[in-house]
């Protein structure tokens, strides 16, 4: 009895207490937040790490649950020990629902190909946006991405190789213009080598080094790159080439080329080798008939003139004054056309002046620099042709060009070539080693690209400004 009581005593003072303590204990609103009218996001694909060389996509995802009335304005994205493109300037634009909401989105994408083994991080991109705000005027804003991180690597496999491609799919393709047999001496042969390699751009493509060979002329051309795009993939296309004349009678062999490369779907480090060629060179006779018919021309041509001198006979007397009569006319001549003469000079001058101060005349220089090979001087040279074709105040820059360019080739040249000559402490980025070939062709591109677009426009000399 005494139990039940007690028993009844607990019950009733356990649910006083749970009375008192769901009464002080607040009621939590369940009612969704309002959502936010402008969002960014951001993300990297793969999105943990990669292999050095990896092509590594950086999405930055403008969102609003109106409209954009203009595009989003999107930074250049600088990553020190990294190369970084944008391969598109336009994004891609999609919807999404978010908590109920639909949000129009734009997504731009960026392309980074990490240089070292390195923790790498992606700093925050701050973006221009514009949206419509209904029955308001439109609301402009600048929000940050979030800063992300990863690493990269080198493969096991491909440590101490110089230089491999990371890449799905690599194909290489060699071509001579002709067979080896019945070579001889001044015959030629052109050696063709295309590689294309799929998630990659050509300019990440190793360049080919077609070495002196004694008894033979290497004649090497300037390499061809190429870019292409199928419905965001992209595919990466460089081509060399170089001649070889044959000079000396005996037997040679064109050596074996190894390309490395990474297959990212398999995680294996591949070699694709162009075998070696071995071929004879023999004496040409039909050289050698040319060459001796030249030399008894020669010496026929010889005889006839000491022949002909032995029989002239010379009248010193007529000469004299044939000479005197000539320098009379000279004279009169000279006198009379004078004035003329002098405005020709003049005008020669002039127009020899006005050649060496011209567009052509400076790129012309910036031409045999980058022939020549030196930095410092292919720069420089850059700089006083850029300084000709800049109509506006100050000085030009090859930042301002390369913006105007809009190449990404060239923008990554460009800066290689800075990074050689100004070290790391003009800037921390990395920038795979520049060749002085390729760099002419990209500057030599933007210029023919901008004669052009001022000829259509019809004006008849000059670039468009730099600094409109």
């Amino acid at each position: 009895m005494r139990r039940t009581r007690l028993s009844l005593f607990i019950s009733i003072l356990c649910l006083c207490v749970h009375i008192s303590v769901s009464a002080q204990v607040p009621v939590t609103s369940h009612e969704p937040t309002e959502p936010k009218p402008v969002i960014v996001r951001s993300s990297l694909d793969p999105a943990t790490g990669a292999y050095v060389g990896q092509k590594v996509k950086l999405y930055i995802e403008v969102m609003t649950n109106t409209w954009f009335t203009k595009a989003p304005q999107y930074p250049e994205l600088r990553i020190p020990h990294a190369i970084c493109l944008e391969l598109s300037q336009f994004g891609t634009n999609y919807t999404e629902r978010i908590q109920g909401e639909t949000y129009a989105i734009q997504r731009k994408e960026y392309v980074i190909y990490p240089q070292r083994a390195e923790q790498y991080r992606v700093p925050a991109l701050a973006v221009d946006i514009v949206f419509a705000r209904p029955g308001e005027s439109a609301g402009e804003v600048t929000l940050s991405s979030s800063a992300l991180e990863f690493d990269a690597r080198i493969p096991k496999q491909a440590q101490g190789v110089d230089f491999f491609v990371c890449t799905p799919r690599l194909q290489v393709q060699e071509r001579y213009d002709r067979g080896f047999e019945d070579m001889k001496v001044g015959d030629s042969v052109t050696r063709t080598i295309t590689m294309t390699a799929d998630d990659s751009v050509g300019m990440m493509l190793p360049p080919i080094y077609f070495g002196p060979i004694e008894g033979l002329s290497v004649y090497p051309k300037a390499p061809k790159t190429e870019n292409t795009s199928n419905r965001g993939e992209y595919t990466g296309t460089r081509i060399e080439s170089a001649t070889y004349v044959m000079e000396e009678v005996g037997s040679y062999v064109l050596p074996e080329i190894k390309i490395f490369w990474f297959d990212l779907r398999s995680d294996t480090l591949r070699v694709e080798i162009l075998e070696a060629v071995q071929f004879s060179i023999a004496a040409n006779p039909d050289l050698d008939i040319e060459m001796l018919a030249f030399l008894e021309e020669e010496e026929t041509e010889t005889d006839e003139e000491i022949s002909s001198a032995v029989k002239r006979r010379i009248d010193v007397k007529n000469l004299l004054y044939l000479a005197l009569a000539i320098l009379g006319v000279s004279a009169a001549l000279w006198i009379f056309l004078f004035p003329f003469v002098k405005k020709t000079c003049a005008w020669w001058k002039r127009n020899k002046q006005r050649k060496a101060e011209s567009e052509e005349a400076y790129f012309r220089h910036f031409r045999k620099a980058c022939r020549r090979g030196d930095g410092r001087q292919i720069m420089q040279r850059l700089l006083n042709w850029l300084d000709k074709i800049h109509p506006g105040p100050g000085e030009a820059t090859v930042e301002e060009f390369v913006q105007l360019a809009d190449d990404m080739e060239l923008k990554a040249l460009a800066a290689g070539l800075k990074e050689e000559l100004y070290g790391e402490s003009e800037s921390d980025e990395s920038y795979p080693s520049w060749q002085a070939v390729d760099f002419y062709n990209s500057v030599a591109k933007a210029r023919k690209h901008l004669l052009n677009e001022k000829k259509a426009r019809g004006k008849p000399t000059g670039l468009q400004p730099l600094n409109p």
